[in-house]
Order: C-alpha cells, then structure tokens, then sequence
C-alpha cells in the first residue's frame, strides 16, 4: 500500500514541475518578445538620426566618386554644406551611391553594418517613397505623334487622384540637337488619369519630365522610351557616368523644375562636357537641383536621371515584401531630397540571438 501512495506522490510532484515550467514558458514568452521589440525599436531610432543628420565622413563622399569606400569612417545620408545645414534634408548623391546605381561600390553594402556598430548582430534596409504615385505610359499608336498616359494614384490603397495638375516637356534629338516640346497644364480626371500628345514620332528616344502638383505635394517622373541606353547612364555630383561613349561636342542638358510664384515650370541649363576616365565625363557647370542630365552618343538621346524611389538599399539581398514580420521593427520619416519630399522608412532585423 504504502508503494501505491509513493506512485502517486511521485506522479504528482513530476506534474506539478511539468505544470511550473509550462506556465514559466508561456509568461515569460510575451515578456521575451517584447524586450526584443523594445532592444529594436531602441538600436533603430539610433541608427535612424545618424542616417539622417550625420553627412559621414568624409562629408562630400556622396558627390565626389573618387573618394574610395574603403576611406568612408562615418556613414550618414544628411545634405552638407558649409553654411547651412538643413533638419531631414538629405543627399541624393549620397543615395544613389548608396544603391550600387554606377555598379562600383559593391563593397558599400557590407560595410555600411560595420560603420553603423551594427556588426553581425542586425540586418537594415532602407526604402524611399513618394507622397503619391506617378506612373507614365506611352501608348502604342501609328500615327506621326507619342501619346503619354499620365495615372496619380495614392500610396494608400492605390486610391486614384483627382484634380492634380501636371505639366510636362519632351525632349528628344532633332537636327543632331537636343529639342523640346511643352504642354500646357492639365489635370487628372476621376480615375486619376491623363493622356498627353506631342507631334513627335514615337520611334525614336524620348525622355518626358512629368510635374505633379496637388494640395502642395509634388512629385516629379522622368520617363525614357525607349530605355536601351538609359540604364547605363548616371550622375553623381558634377559628372556623367555612361557605359556607352557620349558626344563631347554636343551640349549637355540638365533638367529643372523651380517654382515661381506658386507654380512649378520645367526648364533646362545649357552645358558643356568633358570626357575624363573610365566612362566618366565633367560637366562645365553642375546644377544640384537637376532632376534629368540629357546628353547624345551615337547621334541618339542619353538621359541620367534621379529618381530616388528605385534607390533601395539593403544590407543582405532580401525582398522588401520579407521585412515585415513579428521579429523586425520599421521606423518612418519624412525627408526632403532634391526640394522634394519622400518618405524613408527602415527596416531593422536581428540577425542573430
């Protein structure tokens, strides 16, 4: 009997410490992920001011690419001037070298953990949107004209946009010279939609600067059709880089769109350039404002364009849509780049535990 009774009293005690520990484990579970949440949100909003207000060092390493990475002892996105220095303003030189655009800082994306104190301990990623949605087509058709199909949507939902105004110009070679056509504004209709028409046949090389306004937002599109050598042209700073030779002879354009009394235009600069090395040219004069650098190679139209919503980063090759997750953390700002203002948002992650 009294075999019986140490059986039982054995069972009970193993059950209890069974019981014990299943409810250690589900208490202090939540308190475990809530820690981790907090450690992320702390180490992200840090690395997030440094981004933003930090211009690295040495400062002007986003504008002059002969400065190697390996020389980057600071890494950071603000603007840098020697007089000014403006809250949220940051440099588009800097996030398009960020990005790998010129396909020669592949060893920026390692070292940017490093020069964080990241480590290996936390994997970031940056993403850039714009307060609304502009997409560009050029519709087929056979007449002797290029019918563009203008559509302004919200980043909320893909709600489409009414009432916002558009101006554009197009640009594209004529007379083995660089020309343009303006349009008058005009405005998206209920679907968010317009279409514009030039009389230029839609064969050739076209790049179209498109200026949205709407309750004082504004974004602006470059569109290049077709775009077989637009992918191999870029800017940074004060010089051209383009894997096809370009025609030194021929003027160089850099596209601006100022605002003049409330009312945004769209305007070039006349330049000249000069071939240094390795495909890289100098312009004569540098406009920072430049939105597009349209120059000629091969009798047919270049254009470099900026467009900082394409200039992701990532600190591993991971699909943006994979961050979001109950073990990473996002953080969002609003910036000014270029006189224009996007959206930046971090991602960061634990590599390890």
């Amino acid at each position: 009997m009294h075999f019986y009774e140490y059986l039982f009293a054995a069972i009970a005690i193993v059950m209890m410490i069974l019981a014990s520990s299943l409810m250690i484990a589900t208490l202090t579970n939540p308190q475990t992920k809530v820690s981790e949440t907090e450690l992320l949100k702390i180490t992200g909003e840090k690395i997030m001011n440094q981004i933003l207000f930090d211009p690295g060092d040495p400062p002007e390493w986003g504008s002059n690419h002969d400065i190697p990475i390996s020389q980057l002892h600071a890494f950071g996105l603000a603007k840098y001037n020697e007089t000014t220095r403006g809250a949220y303003v940051l440099d588009s030189d800097k996030i398009f070298r960020l990005s790998n655009e010129t396909n020669t800082d592949k060893t920026l994306r390692s070292l940017i953990p490093d020069l964080l104190n990241l480590g290996k301990d936390y994997g970031i990623a940056l993403e850039f949107t714009t307060p609304l949605n502009v997409n560009v087509t050029l519709l087929p058709n056979t007449s002797d004209v290029s019918i563009y199909d203008v559509s302004v949507t919200s980043p909320l939902g893909g709600l489409p946009v009414y009432g916002a105004t558009v101006i554009s110009n197009l640009y594209y070679v004529s007379g083995g010279q660089i020309v343009s056509q303006s349009k008058p504004a005009v405005t998206t209709d209920a679907t968010g939609n317009c279409q514009i028409v030039f009389a230029v046949p839609s064969g050739q090389t076209k790049t179209l600067v498109v200026s949205v306004d709407y309750s004082n937002i504004h974004v602006l599109k470059v569109h290049v059709k077709p775009a077989a050598t637009d992918p191999d042209a870029t800017r940074i700073g004060g010089e051209v880089y383009s894997g096809t030779p370009l025609e030194t002879t021929s003027t160089a354009i850099q596209i601006i769109v100022p605002s003049e009394k409330g009312n945004y235009t769209i305007k070039s600069l006349n330049s000249t350039i000069v071939p240094l090395q390795n495909g890289w040219y100098q312009l004569s004069y540098n406009e920072p404002a430049t939105v597009a650098t349209l120059v000629m190679a091969n009798g047919d139209l270049v254009c470099a364009k900026k467009d900082v919503s394409t200039a992701n980063y990532t600190s591993i090759s991971v699909d943006f849509s994979q961050l979001v997750n109950p073990v990473s953390y996002t953080i969002d700002r609003t910036v000014r780049i270029d006189e224009l203002t996007y959206s930046i948002r971090l991602y960061i992650w634990r590599m390890s535990y």
